[in-house]
């Protein structure tokens, strides 16, 4: 595999579930660029009603700083951004954009275990959108059934509000309706979700296999083109933020 785009992964060392160290995170890096790939999107977990934006920024910095020389050495492009968990006061932020990934305006959106996805939650989403400026990217839908079963009604109402779809790769392994989704054109983006080298390492080896060996690898190959024509901005990364300033 070549060109590969992890678009999900929890690789900067210590700032959250992910890696819990320097060492673990080159490992993932190395990992990552042994399998074919160059664009790594760092999206660690952001908790608005937790932490400032200001603080989650400034903690981001200080660990992608102790990664960037490794990732350069790999010969691949490491693009900040976060995995924001949606809180009900997330929108009064207003500008989320240094949220987003590199400076493209695509945030990573992460909801609640066990969200029933009922009107209030569509209108936060969508308030983020309108309010923010920002393309809601929909984080590894596979974990709320709502959102796969067959013509899901909430999933058609965040798609009407301009969100994308994010899955883990490792699920088309074994979700026959991923699938589906991904051959119906639902799915725009996939990622790793990587946390460590155990339980969930940066492994696209068997979610791809399984994506070739019921659509064929022509179309895996064209989901990536898509993909990255999806991604250009991005490529661009962030300049390195310090207690909150650009």
């Amino acid at each position: 595999m070549t060109n590969l785009m992890d678009f999900h992964t929890h690789i900067l060392p210590g700032i959250d579930d992910g890696a819990k160290d320097v060492d673990i995170s080159r490992l993932m890096l190395k990992s990552l660029a042994d399998q074919g790939a160059t664009l790594v999107c760092l999206t660690p977990h952001y908790y608005h009603n937790q932490e400032t934006k200001e603080s989650f920024l400034e903690k981001r910095a200080a660990a992608y700083a102790q990664i960037e020389a490794y990732g350069k050495e790999l010969e691949l492009t490491l693009a900040l951004g976060s995995e924001t968990h949606l809180t009900r006061d997330l929108a009064s932020e207003r500008d989320l954009t240094d949220l987003c990934l590199g400076k493209s305006k695509l945030l990573l959106l992460e909801f609640p275990y066990g969200c029933e996805f009922k009107a209030d939650t569509l209108f936060q989403v969508e308030r983020i959108s309108n309010n923010c400026g920002v393309t809601p990217v929909l984080a590894h839908i596979e974990r709320y059934p709502q959102l796969i079963k067959k013509n899901s009604k909430p999933l058609a109402e965040l798609f009407d509000i301009g969100c994308y779809v994010q899955c883990n790769i490792s699920s088309f392994a074994s979700n026959k309706k991923l699938i589906k989704l991904l051959s119906d054109g639902i799915v725009n983006f996939v990622g790793t979700d990587c946390h460590n080298m155990d339980s969930r390492s940066p492994d696209f080896q068997a979610g791809v296999k399984a994506i070739k060996q019921k659509l064929g690898e022509s179309f895996w190959e064209g989901f990536l083109s898509e993909m990255r024509d999806r991604s250009k901005r991005i490529a661009i990364t962030q300049p390195i933020q310090q207690g909150g300033q650009t």
